[in-house]
């Protein structure tokens, strides 16, 4: 078989792993404390979620430089440490995917204040304070032709050091690891040193630490992607080389000969190719290739006399279906054996689960390698917040709320990924900077969290910890897509977005809404995977999202049988899309008016634009929204105008209870925001589309102080009557406090605000 030579080193280099757990790698660092009950690491359930202590849980969690030292600061990096913790958890985040790694080799005396010792004091202060941590890309980093004795194999040991040089990345940019033993060997060596580590605050190794909830192989790697496009012909050529004799030993497992190759493949072979010598090219691939590309494919064996273009159309089907059966066994074989490696590495290694890669949404293939993992993870974000169109009503701006619900620009990348029986992770969301709507965005992924019945939802990108000894460290200008990161996802400075992710986080870690009851099931076949041009999506693709958003909707992919099937209701993308969308009695999605409104015992929310609607919001529990009005702060760039009434509104108890019950609840009430000083070239919208982004903000982004729209309004409280109120601003430093009477509650205008504090005083049984 192929795989006998991979396998059997891979076998040797995990024994050799579990060794080494067993022995210890502790020394001079003393002995870890014991180990914690197996109730206290996050595990999946039998029902497919995840549980801790035998309960549900769910995370709501960010991205950022963690730990990370303010630019040009000497504040002590343990406060630092200690002051962006307790931030997060206000703002309600209950998860960081963490990409930082301790540095091999590298050994600390606790309270040294190197960079592995303030690593792990991050890694204990999230415990202590409840915040977990999914640990991003184990695999990560480069290898050097040093490594060559990782593998005693002396007759390739000259080609593979000459192929690697002095650097070879592993991760994503690796390719070559897929199908090479020494690659892989050291790809399970780079991702075991960190489960490891020994952390001296926590006295535990990262491996065996409860606060590790996710392990992540590696980030976006994106492999069958890159493969299907030809990027493994920029790999040296031994690694090439290596390539073609596995995918040429895989035919010949498969069909014995060449005429049994030529009867399937219906004669179907290249000039030259000859599998008994090992010629046949590994194409098509999922790209048409050039004569010089396909030259370098081919090898030196294959007659010269193939100049030309190759296109994927100049192959049959057989042929094809080959190509991406040999691609899908030897990553998923690769995947598993790294899978199991880790599972051997420590208690929380074991117990919690194992995301093989995050991504790519948008591909059968790469989904199907999803689901072998003990959760999927995907992504998605909103690009393009600014409208082309002088003439649609909102120009120069676009709400997503007011077409078809949908969580992306164009391909939909979470609503067909989730797996019945099987946790689903969104590692990476976010609404593309400016966006004079961007609230409705967090309360889309809570809607949609919801009806998928998601588990972790993770919003990208925080940023840098601020210095804790300034007054106002986060009242600074808004990151904008002129500034620092292209796509403008940074959402450390901006209140609106937060306002919105702390109250829909709320939401979702509740699991106040209910999820959609009979979800459809998208199941494919053989055929369908196997398909060569990656469109297998194509009959069904407009079915997604408004299915998704209907009915909900698992995927399933089973190679045991052909066809494609799709079990429960479907609806196509079209003019006869029901409004407004009901997946179920809690949610309520109405894209003509322009609005969402979560109507459920534990929350009750209204995002979206209030003018179009002007009645009061009765919502289920005797709470009603009213009078809406938006005050403008001069000089702001662009005005709510009362013909928008835009507004993002929401209460929801923090501690799962029905609101005429709980004893904590949150309210939020924003609008929007822009830098002072912002200005938009219009005209440039109209030439360079939203790609080019920057060359609509010819005079940059503003600063500060930042101009908001500041909403105020009338509530009937309903089952908030009684319950003591604070007002805190961005800073959580108290403004307002008192109590809500049973009459009508008026929340005037107030630029502090960012969250109304909730709470009931419940006397003792």
């Amino acid at each position: 078989m192929r795989y006998r030579f991979v396998l059997d080193r891979s076998a040797c280099c995990c024994l050799a792993a579990i060794l080494f757990w067993f022995v210890g790698p502790f020394g001079a660092q003393g002995q870890p404390a014991a180990l914690p009950e197996d109730a206290a690491y996050v595990q999946v359930s039998a029902d497919g979620h995840l549980e801790l202590h035998g309960e549900r849980v769910r995370f709501w969690g960010l991205t950022g430089k963690f730990p990370g030292m303010p630019k040009g600061s000497d504040a002590d990096p343990y406060e630092v440490n200690e002051a962006i913790v307790a931030r997060l958890n206000a703002l309600g985040f209950n998860l960081i995917r963490m990409f930082d790694r301790p540095r091999a080799g590298e050994p600390y005396v606790k309270g040294d204040r190197s960079k592995n010792d303030v690593l792990d004091h991050f890694v204990a202060v999230c415990k202590r304070e409840g915040i977990a941590i999914w640990k991003a890309s184990m695999i990560k980093g480069a290898v050097s032709s040093e490594d060559v004795d990782v593998i005693d194999d002396s007759a390739t040991a000259d080609a593979w050091s000459e192929a690697v040089g002095d650097r070879y990345k592993l991760g994503k940019k690796g390719l070559a690891t897929f199908w090479d033993a020494r690659l892989q060997a050291l790809s399970l060596a780079n991702a075991k040193s960190v489960a490891d580590h020994f952390n001296q605050h926590t006295r535990l190794r990262w491996g065996d630490d409860p606060v590790f909830v996710v392990w992540e192989l590696v980030n976006e790697d994106w492999w069958f992607f890159h493969m299907m496009r030809g990027l493994h012909l920029k790999q040296p050529d031994f690694f090439q080389l290596t390539l073609r004799e596995q995918w040429n030993a895989f035919l010949r497992d498969k069909y014995g000969n060449e005429v049994a190759l030529r009867e399937t493949w219906r004669g179907n072979l290249l000039p030259g190719e000859n599998l008994e010598s090992g010629s046949v090219a590994m194409l098509p691939l999922g790209r048409d290739l050039s004569g010089a590309d396909q030259a370098k494919s081919l090898g030196v064996d294959v007659d010269e006399a193939v100049t030309g273009d190759i296109r994927m159309s100049d192959f049959n089907g057989p042929r094809g279906q080959d190509v991406v059966a040999f691609l899908l066994e030897i990553w998923i074989d690769t995947k598993r054996q790294q899978h199991e490696a880790v599972k051997t590495w420590g208690k929380s290694c074991h117990l919690s689960p194992t995301v093989w890669d995050t991504g790519i949404g948008w591909s059968l293939a790469t989904q199907y390698m999803h689901q072998h993992a003990d959760a999927v993870a995907h992504s998605t974000y909103i690009n393009g917040t600014h409208h082309p169109d002088p003439t649609h009503h909102r120009a120069p701006w676009w709400s997503t709320l007011e077409e078809p619900p949908a969580l992306c620009w164009g391909q939909p990348w979470l609503e067909q990924n989730k797996i019945a029986g099987k946790p689903f992770f969104v590692y990476e969301n976010n609404i593309m900077q400016p966006a004079k709507y961007r609230g409705e965005h967090p309360m889309r992924m809570a809607t949609l969290g919801a009806i998928q019945d998601w588990d972790i939802v993770v919003t990208h990108y925080y940023g840098f910890p601020q210095d804790p000894r300034t007054d106002e460290p986060y009242t600074q200008a808004m990151d904008y897509t002129t500034l620092g990161h292209p796509q403008g996802y940074h959402f450390q400075y901006d209140r609106v977005l937060q306002s919105a992710l702390t109250f829909a986080g709320t939401v979702f870690r509740n699991g106040h809404l209910s999820p959609a009851p009979e979800p459809t099931t998208f199941v494919f076949g053989r055929n369908s995977l196997l398909d060569p041009n990656m469109s297998a999506y194509r009959d069904v693709a407009d079915r997604f999202m408004p299915t998704a958003f209907r009915y909900g909707s698992r995927i399933e992919i089973d190679p045991e049988r052909e066809d494609d099937e799709i079990l429960g209701p479907s609806r196509r993308r079209g003019v006869y899309e029901p409004n407004p969308y009901r997946p179920t009695e809690q949610i309520r999605l109405d894209h003509q008016r322009g609005h969402l409104v979560f109507d459920a015992p534990g929350a009750a929310a209204f995002c979206g634009f209030f003018a179009e609607v002007e009645a009061p919001i009765e919502f289920g529990h005797g709470l009603t929204l009213r009078d809406v009005r938006i005050d403008n702060e001069p000089g702001i760039a662009y005005p709510v105008t009362a013909d928008e009434k835009y507004l993002t509104f929401g209460v929801a108890s923090t501690d799962g209870l029905p609101l005429d019950q709980t004893r904590h609840a949150r309210l939020l009430l924003a609008s929007t925001s822009f830098n002072d000083g912002f200005r938009m070239e219009h005209d440039a919208l109209t030439r360079e589309w939203f790609r080019n982004g920057r060359q609509a903000f010819p005079d940059g982004a503003g600063g500060l102080p930042v101009r908001y729209a500041v909403p105020s309004i009338t509530l009937d409280p309903g089952p908030l009557s009684g319950m003591r109120y604070r007002v805190l601003d961005w800073h959580f430093r108290e403004i307002d406090r008192g109590v809500v009477g049973e009459g009508v509650w008026e929340l005037p205008p107030d630029r502090r605000r960012f969250v109304i504090e909730l709470t009931r005083d419940v006397d003792a049984p």
